[in-house]
């Protein structure tokens, strides 16, 4: 009951962590922005629309930290900000690399957004 403050009868990750959840759905709101048809938006074409901040990223198809930073900046995060949703993101970073073998440069890819468009079947984003 400590967990469910509006005694709605479930745990949603607002519940475990409101900050993270309201920077990732002011994070998915601009970027599901900068897409004119919402209706048939997937995360390819959310990824693509994002890397074209940047343009040309290092590795095609991956945002390295450097650069989703960047992007992020222009689209009104600050550093701090986008190294944050860049860490919620980033799927591999918790599960790519061990201190044995490295995994390399954290990167993300259209596949690290296909959550994102899930968001608010996770969380009331109202």
């Amino acid at each position: 009951q400590e967990l469910d403050s509006g005694r709605s009868g479930c745990i949603s990750l607002f519940e475990l962590d409101p900050g993270s959840v309201v920077l990732l759905a002011k994070f998915r709101e601009r970027l599901l922005s900068m897409v004119p048809d919402l209706q048939n938006v997937d995360a390819e074409q959310l990824f693509s629309r994002l890397s074209a901040i940047v343009a040309p990223p290092s590795k095609t198809g991956f945002l390295e930290s450097s650069e989703f930073r960047t992007a992020a900046k222009a689209m009104g995060f600050n550093k701090a900000e986008a190294d944050r949703v860049f860490s919620y993101l980033d799927l591999q970073g918790a599960i790519g690399g061990s201190m044995h073998v490295p995994r390399g440069a954290a990167t993300i890819s259209s596949k690290d957004l296909q959550w994102l468009l899930r968001l608010h079947t996770l969380v009331n984003l109202d």
